[in-house]
């Protein structure tokens, strides 16, 4: 089947024609991010993170290059930020989430990476969408509320109670000493 058929399905619902169409592109788009990231779990989460940004965003997805091309430079965005925040891993949490009665740890291990995927999960989805996109994708409030089609006093406001409930979920379970 075309892949101009396949994406015209999709964006009707059928989520089949996504499926062949992600199983079309995933190999390639996995050796994409790893020849960035240089991590194999890492491009695998990327591939996953990537297929997922497409089909959310599928209707913005103008045909004017091929499904590939679209979809390569998804990965490709994704794998340079991921590869930001190895550079420089505390670049994630920004200064009113430093302001709280804790700090946190200016180097993290995987657990305490762990340990903030637990907490994300705590979250309403509304203030944890805004989280990530805040405090780990490095999005501006001007930017989370385009993308999100909301006020930018919403952004701040669920990005507010976000980071009150990480901190109360980070307090109890951090090592001493952070």
């Amino acid at each position: 089947m075309r892949e101009k058929n396949l994406i015209e399905k999709c964006l009707h619902g059928d989520e089949d024609s996504f499926k062949i169409l992600m199983q079309s592109y995933e190999q390639r788009i996995f050796f994409a991010c790893l020849q960035i990231v240089k991590d194999e779990q890492l491009a695998h989460d990327l591939t996953q993170e990537t297929f997922l940004h497409a089909y959310q965003h599928l209707s913005s997805f103008r045909q004017e290059s091929s499904f590939y091309t679209w979809i390569y430079r998804i990965g490709r965005n994704l794998s340079l930020n991921a590869l930001k925040k190895i550079k420089n891993p505390t670049q994630e949490y920004r200064e009113d989430l430093h302001a709280s009665k804790f700090s946190l740890p200016e180097k993290h291990s995987e657990e305490f990476d762990q340990l903030i995927q637990e907490g994300l999960k705590t979250l309403p989805f509304k203030q944890r969408q805004v989280f990530e996109l805040f405090d780990l994708q490095n999005f501006s409030h001007k930017e989370i509320a385009a993308k999100l089609n909301i006020p930018p006093g919403t952004v701040r406001s669920r990005l507010y109670y976000a980071r009150k409930k990480m901190q109360e979920f980070l307090k109890g379970r951090l090592p001493e000493g952070h």
